[in-house]
């Protein structure tokens, strides 16, 4: 199945094999010129079965995908796009380090097993701020938040305002580095599905949220933090979160302001 599973270190890795494949299908074109659609597919297959491993490569995936996905002749040769030359450069550099170091690309059995949430975020975002709150996910006590005015103006697309509720997730993250905390879980309950969904598979489906993908899984692996959870909560329940997007003083909303 080209895994190799060590129950002795009780880890899984790519096996050599496939290492080597992908590491043939990489370096045998050059980037400036034309490849064919079933290269690709075949590099994004690849790539698609590495990043289980490697999630903070998973970003480097999305468009090897897409621009094969208007062809249905294998054989037609295209030019990659710059954003497909740079991800192939990421994977080239990546699958080097590997062939040095092996041992990075490997995974625990229990990381793929449903874990115990320690916190839960809550978030909301709208076209001027963003909203986020670091819970305990047993006893709901609030640890710390932020509101967050954008530096930038938003229009209402809702590729845009997913990606603004996207970000706030990663102000999540943000918090709990500057928090000390680390090696976790956490739920996430917000009333954006595409948010929710980006942050489970670490993986966006839009290129506009590219750089904060980008951000959200070197951060996750960073800090060794996880989601167990997301939970859509329809706008209308979520009313703190919501009021501290739209500018509601926290004291309003009976959040303690020295958090």
């Amino acid at each position: 199945l080209g895994w190799i599973i060590d129950l002795d270190q009780r880890t899984v890795t790519l096996c050599d094999r496939n290492l080597h494949k992908f590491l043939h299908a990489l370096f045998c074109f050059d980037t400036v010129t034309k490849i064919s659609i079933n290269h690709i597919q075949r590099i994004a297959s690849l790539a698609s079965r590495t990043s289980m491993l490697s999630r903070h490569m998973r970003p480097y995936t999305h468009e090897l995908h897409i621009i094969t996905s208007a062809y249905s002749n294998p054989h037609i040769r295209i030019s990659l796009t710059l954003v497909a030359q740079s991800d192939i450069l990421m994977w080239r550099s990546f699958v080097l380090l590997l062939v040095a170091r092996p041992a990075l690309l490997s995974r625990t059995l229990n990381s793929f097993r449903p874990q115990q949430p320690q916190y839960c975020f809550k978030y909301d975002a709208s076209l001027f701020r963003i909203a986020v709150g670091v819970y305990t996910a047993d006893t709901d006590l609030l640890l710390t938040f932020a509101a967050v005015d954008l530096p930038f103006v938003v229009n209402n697309e809702a590729r845009r305002q997913n990606t603004m509720e996207f970000i706030a997730i990663i102000f999540g993250l943000l918090l709990c580095w500057r928090q000390g905390l680390t090696t976790f879980h956490y739920n996430l309950h917000g009333d954006s599905k595409s948010s929710l969904a980006w942050a489970q598979a670490n993986r966006v489906n839009s290129m506009l949220a590219r750089r904060g993908n980008i951000v959200f899984t070197t951060l996750s692996m960073h800090l060794d933090a996880n989601v167990a959870e997301a939970t859509h909560i329809p706008g209308t329940l979520n009313v703190v979160l919501d009021g501290l997007s739209r500018n509601v003083h926290p004291s309003e909303l009976g959040l303690d302001v020295s958090k």
